[in-house]
């Protein structure tokens, strides 16, 4: 029998991912379906918040949210919203079946 594709403690199912690969992204939707979660939680700047979600929601089109670093507000950071990657997968998975996201 294979392992579940996250570590458990208590009520806590944490998925370790590696962002950019397909493979993760399926693990997420897999683990989804296996603990039917209350919330979900991922990695996501409270800042950019409402662009990603309005990125996930134009998905299969690709999106690319640049945004200033506050540590050194001349550079910029960059989330792509991509359909492989494993926290964006983890969040239109939420939004598809209305589990809180976090």
């Amino acid at each position: 029998m294979l392992s579940p594709p996250f570590i458990q403690y208590k009520n806590l199912y944490v998925i370790p991912t590696y962002h950019p690969r397909i493979e993760f992204a399926k693990v997420v939707r897999s683990a989804f379906f296996q603990v039917f979660p209350d919330l979900i939680a991922v990695e996501l700047p409270n800042n950019v918040r409402e662009e990603v979600m309005e990125g996930i929601k134009r998905l299969p089109y690709l999106s690319l949210i640049a945004y200033a670093d506050t540590l050194n507000p001349q550079a910029l950071d960059f989330i792509p919203i991509a359909p492989g990657a494993s926290i964006i997968e983890a969040i239109r998975t939420g939004l598809e079946y209305n589990v809180p996201l976090e």
